[in-house]
């Protein structure tokens, strides 16, 4: 799913969007797929062989702004098989977005750390702190302070012990598909708010728990009372003990409201460099400097796309694999191109990601994708999404804050913007929004022909 917003995408129409679940591990990935619908999927023919990596191209401008002050060492990028022209397009990017920070990290090596005059300091993460509170839940899980992911949230509330709410569980929670009535738009209701975890445990369910994805402020800050309760101490304090001290994390704040509870739908400030540590501890697995900080398989849970909404996950965005519908391809009448069949030849193939399936559109249409990304992302797009572990997840926040996981590729990109006055209009232009990154990545991700 290309994630290209600040915060949440339109929420895909009921049954517009069709997820094929995964095989197990064990299967071969050519093998048959059955769909929500308990159709076969016939295994998609092979993809052409990967052309001939080009040469690796030498960077024109600055990448690393100060390596001294970064806690990784620093590589050439053609010595991490990066493209130095691929950093070059994404840095003067980034810079006209009026970014920050904007860090990329190959191998655990620094290739890009540019600070674009900016002060040093912790920048509010926004929607991305929904990310970090996941982490939490997780470790909640190893520690055995909470079951799992399934938990009904009556365990941490006892109101939702009846009615409509007892079906509610963790995981819908943390998938936005909890049920419970919210904002559509924005989060200026719950904003209001005295005290917001109070005012979200009091929303009624509005649709059955588990039926449909959308996305919530008011129901993810229901994880700061989880967290607390399960742990038995503040939800900073878990936190700050459980995640950032075993991460080398130390300067942070983190927004309260009038009642005195942190955020967990937005309001967390960090660095780019910490933001950039907690990429890597999802790039490894869990681990963090050789120390196993969350176990391997709830680190993975957060790569398998949701049932209901195939570019969700636990709190992070996903961009899985999809296969071009033939059925849903020859009904779309959106396009001249697709009804004179320029695309018939992806018809049934396999793509690792939204992002790369594109790139085959793009190549067949001449630069073109004739609008195809957004109705990708409102789950209009003729294509089925696999439910299989996506290759990225992001962590995404208003004003363009950024956090991006490549763990098959080893790489972090992280990008900030300081809010500033008239952000929000410019926000509105897509001025400051950086919505272009994750389409920019692709050529950083891309191995070029270098000195090993």
């Amino acid at each position: 799913m290309l994630i290209v917003g600040c915060n949440a995408p339109s929420s895909p129409p009921s049954g517009e969007l069709q997820v094929v679940p995964a095989m197990p591990l064990a299967s071969s990935i050519s093998a048959q797929a059955t769909s929500s619908a308990s159709s076969v999927v016939v295994a998609p023919p092979a993809l052409p062989a990967e052309p001939e990596r080009p040469p690796c191209t030498v960077a024109r401008e600055p990448l690393i702004d100060n390596e001294d002050a970064f806690f990784l060492s620093t590589a050439q990028p053609a010595e991490v098989l990066v493209d130095g022209s691929a950093l070059d397009r994404l840095s003067a990017a980034a810079q006209r977005a009026q970014s920050d920070s904007l860090i990329v990290i190959k191998d655990h090596r620094l290739v890009l750390n540019r600070r674009f005059g900016s002060a040093p300091g912790p920048i509010e993460t926004r929607s991305a702190t929904k990310g970090i509170a996941a982490l939490a839940v997780l470790a909640l899980i190893a520690d055995g302070k909470i079951r799992s992911l399934e938990e009904p949230l009556a365990t941490f509330f006892p109101e939702f012990g009846s009615g409509a709410k007892r079906d509610i569980t963790l995981r819908q929670v943390m998938s936005h598909s909890s049920g419970l009535r919210h904002a559509t738009t924005d989060a200026d209701a719950l904003n209001a708010q005295s005290d917001r975890l109070a005012y979200a445990r009091a929303l009624p369910v509005s649709t059955p728990p588990g039926t449909a994805f959308s996305y919530s402020n008011e129901a993810t800050q229901l994880l700061t009372g989880v967290i607390a309760t399960a742990a038995g101490e503040a939800t900073e304090s878990y936190v700050k003990r459980r995640l950032f001290e075993p991460l080398g994390i130390v300067n942070f704040n983190w927004k309260r409201d009038r009642a005195g509870t942190v955020q967990t739908y937005y309001g967390l400030e960090l660095e780019a460099e910490d933001l950039a540590r907690i990429g890597l501890l999802l790039v490894d697995g869990g681990l963090y400097d050789g120390k196993r900080v969350l176990p391997e398989a709830l680190v993975s849970q957060l790569f398998i796309p949701s049932e209901r909404y195939g570019g969700y996950g636990l709190c992070f965005w996903l961009d899985p694999p999809v296969i071009q519908d033939e059925a849903r391809i020859k009904a779309f009448t959106g396009s001249k191109a697709i009804k004179a069949g320029r695309l018939d030849s992806l018809n049934g193939q396999r793509f690792d990601s939204g992002e790369l399936y594109f790139a085959e559109v793009e190549k067949l249409l001449a630069g073109e994708t004739l609008g195809l990304r957004a109705l990708h992302r409102a789950g209009k797009a003729p294509l089925q999404v696999l439910r299989e572990p996506s290759l990225a997840a992001f962590a995404i926040g208003g004003l363009g804050q950024r956090l991006e996981v490549y763990p098959k590729a080893r790489v972090v990109a992280v990008r900030q913007h300081r809010r500033r006055p008239g952000d929000k209009q410019r926000a509105q232009e897509d001025l400051v929004t950086f919505r272009k990154m994750q389409w920019l990545m692709q050529a950083v991700l891309r191995p070029c022909k270098g000195s090993a």
